[in-house]
């Protein structure tokens, strides 16, 4: 008989066996034991050639899979395939080898007893780098996937575990991780705890660097798993929290993430675990990796403030031992770590500021104190925005519970924190701060020029938006007028001529305005023997000369309103002066309106546009009265109106002496 016809029997006393085995349409009878008989055992020996062979194994494949086999002819089977797992047999056969016996076992694991540990020893044994996935493949139906070691409870574990490092090299980590999750799952308890530490170690490290989210969701599963179903060696503890803090960075990963580091702080170990994330914050090594700081503070955050905070730790854990370690992350100058602290800072403030101590609101200003350092000397980024907006979200809310009387911590240190970030405060919530401020600025207080100043350069000055500018000038104004009795020359001579001697410059036409007015009240509230009143009219003459040195085009009233407001002061302090001395005063201020007066008929086309202000002058010139002794007066009355003239006791008018009388003529007699 040929070769061709042999094997052409072997195959066709399979196919009798298998359709000996089914039944009529119904599907599959209880299947009857398979046994091998001596063509087909002599046609898988080493006495057949290869291709031949092989054929026949592939189909025996199917055989030993899904049905029966007799015990002695499972051991003939081993015997006839062994050989083709030796290294010197092309890959493809002992490929085919691992799959043959792959399916034997996986079909005859309940029949298999003891042979169960030959089989995993030639997993264990078997050292060609090639086979590495038919090896796993063969342990994976060894073991059903890791849910059964019965007679290996001893040496699976182990091996897996020395193993995991060439199981990476051959990229097969995905079914090796499967098998890892079910032995945890159905046979944690005989795993040893350096075994175990040794699983801790090495999925962690997977899961923090391979970048397949399959492969390190299967990791997390086993972290999971291992929190869940056995007991975390104390000395896995630092890389087990380190890898659930990085990975829970990654959006495919945080869910899973949170659930596994929930699940371990409800364990024993969960005040260790916090202890251990706080300890990150601090150390000095962690300050360069950004995505582990940001995952502690993320995981501390959700434990112990969040809706699903784990409340045996959230009721013993204090904000002392805990936001210390937020300020050193803050430090640490990452902006993705800054921005989860602000979250969590916000979270706190809004959740629990009612019941939040003196001491605590201590520790929180500073860290908000060194988000704002972070903002300000850190660089521009996308997440910055985002800080701010979390930080402007907590002050406004310290800020409420300030107005309501809920806070219980320093107000000083809440507005020296707004004060720092003012440029980037709402406007509203600047103008309270400029009000808290200006309460201090009182002469009793240390000084308090000094804070005068302060405000005016920072709220006056520095700023551009024009409501903050106008109340740092309010400030100012209200300044003088409570404290004019004692200090008016002070307040000039050292705030007043200093911060307004140049108002000319000022572009914003409405704070020009609130200036020009602001020089005026003072001009005329000390217009009596004031030696810097002249300064302060230099102040208001540039004023009237700037349209003219601005402009070669007409202008709208309200582009001039501050030279209206000028001209109307300097009509008041003209008609004020005029009853003091010294006089020249006066005597400048109406210098002033008529060389003004003068400017508009000499430059018509500026304020061609404007008649108001002349008809103002003129209307002051019309006003003004003298009497036989040619004392100059001016109405009491507001224009419109009569009443009488007050006449000043200082100020005369130039004039030339009346012509004589010329001498009466002696009457002359009538005509007779």
């Amino acid at each position: 008989m040929s070769k061709n016809q042999k094997d052409t029997k072997t195959l066709e006393k399979l196919k009798q066996f298998f359709r000996a085995n089914r039944s009529g349409g119904a599907g599959y009878r209880l299947p009857e034991a398979f046994v091998l008989g001596g063509d087909v055992e002599r046609e898988i020996s080493s006495e057949t050639p290869l291709p031949q062979r092989a054929k026949i194994i592939k189909e025996l494949s199917e055989v030993v899979l899904n049905h029966h086999v007799e015990d002695e002819s499972i051991k003939k089977m081993w015997h006839c395939v062994k050989d083709l797992l030796q290294d010197n047999m092309p890959r493809e056969y002992r490929h085919l080898a691992f799959y043959f016996l792959r399916c034997l076992v996986q079909g005859q694991s309940e029949r298999l007893g003891m042979a169960r540990v030959h089989y995993f020893q030639l997993v264990r044994s078997h050292r060609n780098p090639e086979d590495v996935g038919p090896r796993l493949e063969l342990l994976m139906g060894l073991l059903d996937g890791g849910r059964n070691i019965e007679f290996l409870e001893e040496e699976v574990a182990k091996f897996m575990a020395e193993w995991i490092g060439q199981i990476a090299l051959a990229d097969r980590e995905a079914d090796f991780l499967q098998v890892l999750v079910n032995l945890v799952k159905y046979n944690a308890a005989y795993i040893d705890e350096d075994v175990m530490h040794g699983f801790v170690h090495n999925v962690c490290v997977m899961a923090m660097k391979c970048p397949h989210i399959n492969i390190g969701t299967s990791c997390l599963q086993v972290l999971e798993n291992i929190v869940c179903y056995s007991t975390l060696p104390p000395q896995s503890l630092q890389i087990y929290v380190c890898c659930l803090c990085r990975t829970v960075n990654k959006e495919a990963y945080c869910v899973q993430s949170w659930k596994i580091m929930r699940n371990l702080l409800g364990t024993h170990m969960g005040h260790r675990s916090i202890y251990t994330m706080v300890h990150l914050l601090q150390d000095p090594s962690s300050c360069n990796d950004a995505y582990l700081l940001r995952g502690a503070v993320f995981h501390i955050t959700f434990a112990l403030w969040s809706s699903k905070r784990v409340e045996k730790l959230s009721s013993q854990c204090t904000y002392t031992s805990i936001l210390p370690s937020f300020l050193c992350a803050v430090k640490s100058g990452h902006s993705v770590v800054v921005f989860e602290v602000v979250q969590a800072l916000h979270r706190v403030v809004t959740k629990y500021g009612l019941q939040l101590v003196d001491i605590w609101w201590t520790i929180i200003l500073s860290v908000l104190e060194a988000i704002i350092s972070h903002i300000e000397t850190g660089p521009a980024d996308a997440i910055t925005p985002s800080i701010t907006s979390h930080l402007h979200e907590t002050l406004c809310t310290i800020e409420t519970m300030i107005e309501l009387g809920q806070f219980n911590g320093s107000v000083r240190s809440v507005f020296q924190l707004m004060d720092r970030c003012s440029s980037i405060r709402p406007e509203s919530s600047v103008m309270r701060l400029i009000t808290y401020l200006s309460r201090s600025i009182v002469p009793t207080q240390a000084d308090w020029l000094g804070k005068l100043h302060s405000i005016l350069d920072r709220y006056l000055h520095q700023e551009t938006r024009t409501s903050v500018r106008l109340r740092a000038l309010e400030v100012l104004s209200s300044v003088i007028q409570s404290n004019r009795l004692h200090f008016e020359e002070e307040l000039i001579e050292r705030v007043v001529l200093p911060h307004l001697e140049h108002i000319e410059e000022e572009r914003d036409a409405a704070v020009r305005n609130a200036e020009a007015t602001l020089v005026v009240d003072v001009c005329v509230a000390s217009v009596a023997d004031n030696k810097h009143l002249p300064g302060l009219l230099d102040i208001l003459d540039k004023l009237l000369l700037r349209a003219f040195e601005l402009h070669d085009s007409p202008v709208t009233e309200a582009e001039v309103q501050d030279v209206k407001t000028t001209v109307e002061g300097v009509i008041r302090i003209f008609t004020s002066a005029m009853y003091h001395v010294p006089s020249s005063h006066a005597v400048r201020a109406f210098q002033m309106l008529v060389s003004h007066l003068e400017m508009h008929y000499a430059k018509p086309v500026v304020f061609d546009g404007v008649t108001s202000i002349r008809v103002m002058i003129l209307e002051c010139f019309m006003r003004l009265r003298v009497d036989n002794t040619y004392r100059l007066g001016y109405p009491v009355s507001q224009p419109g109106q009569t009443g009488p003239v007050r006449y000043s006791q200082y100020l005369l008018v130039e004039h030339s002496p009346p012509p004589p009388t010329p001498p009466a003529l002696p009457p002359s007699s009538p005509s007779p």
